[in-house]
């Protein structure tokens, strides 16, 4: 019993671990560029897959963390009309 709640509280420092080592990822301000400001044109009627690679492209945004972001809020979308 004591190898099993050993086991379980390892488990869970684990995953606290990272947790923290995501959010402190997410919280991290990136700048994949060198100037002091960056500005990128969007074309009105943009839809948010083009705007986010224009963003990677130039060097605003990661593209992992992009791709995680917009799969949520799609989720998010569709769970929103499945409950309406």
């Amino acid at each position: 019993m004591k190898k099993l709640i050993g086991l379980v509280l390892l488990l869970l420092i684990a995953a606290g671990a990272a947790a923290a080592a995501m959010y402190v990822r997410v919280h991290q301000p990136f700048r994949g560029y060198d100037a002091a400001e960056q500005f990128v044109d969007i074309p009105q009627g943009t839809g948010s897959v083009p705007i986010g690679q224009r963003l990677v492209a130039a060097g605003i945004e990661r593209a992992r963390l992009f791709s995680w972001a917009e799969t949520a809020r799609r989720t998010a979308d569709a769970y929103r009309a499945a409950m309406a």
